[in-house]
């Protein structure tokens, strides 16, 4: 179907987490962590999520608790909150593809999977997003590396580097959403390059920067997707930018 140029059901999961402030020491999984809700390291809980959006609605799909990894250093502690004896340690990019797994189990349609550089980064989540065959457009940070697709001397990059080194004509203007104040949108550019952990490379893909526009402000930021070579640009912004729908 479609609404204004845009294909309804066309959606994505979307992999995030979020805190749960704790006073106390006693709930499971409650910890000094970085907590979400409060914007900096507090006493909480984190859980991981999947939601689903598309063009005309979001709903959650599903949650699981993380438990860092010092809890499983206090065998009575586990037991004393009812943690069940399988329960084994597990990242939380770990525990987002579990929840991904559920999701394809449950049979729910998605064009991507969306994650902001916590989970972009982290070579065993795109890994692992690469094996189970999903298409992904993540956040990543500056210093995320690559090789460029065309250059001949097969240097690693930083993220940043790439991005500062590329002339600003050839960077575009893309909208994504309109909010209340008018459509949102920034300035973009996109280079295929190979993923790389180490010195082996990975993926290729995209990797794409964003920019304030004339008269904006904001940070700049980094994206890497899996997306072939014929994916249009304006789409994965779209798509990226539904974590905040």
């Amino acid at each position: 179907h479609l609404r204004d140029n845009v294909i309804l059901g066309d959606g994505v999961l979307i992999n995030d987490d979020t805190g749960l402030p704790k006073q106390g020491e006693h709930s499971v999984g409650v910890a000094r962590q970085y907590c979400s809700e409060l914007g900096k390291v507090a006493n909480c809980q984190v859980v991981v999520t999947t939601h689903y959006a598309d063009p005309s609605v979001s709903w959650p799909v599903n949650a699981r608790l993380y438990l860092p990894v010092e809890w499983f250093d206090d065998p009575q502690r586990l037991m004393d909150s009812g943690v069940p004896e399988d329960i084994e340690f597990q990242t939380k990019p770990e525990i987002a593809l579990v929840l991904i797994d559920e999701a394809n189990g449950l049979g729910i349609p998605h064009s991507a999977v969306v994650a902001d550089a916590g989970y972009g980064g982290d070579n065993t989540y795109l890994s692992g997003l690469e094996s189970r065959q999903e298409r992904y457009i993540n956040g990543v940070r500056c210093n995320f590396l690559v090789v460029l697709e065309n250059d001949p001397r097969s240097v690693i990059q930083r993220a940043d580097v790439v991005m500062a080194n590329i002339a600003l004509q050839k960077w575009r203007t893309i909208r994504w959403r309109e909010g209340t104040k008018g459509w949102l949108s920034k300035r973009f550019v996109a280079i295929r390059a190979y993923r790389v952990v180490g010195e082996e490379r990975k993926k290729l893909g995209w990797l794409i920067g964003e920019r304030p526009g004339y008269g904006q402000k904001g940070d700049r930021k980094y994206y890497f997707s899996d997306f072939p070579a014929d994916a249009p640009l304006d789409k994965l912004i779209e798509y990226v930018h539904r974590r905040w729908i």
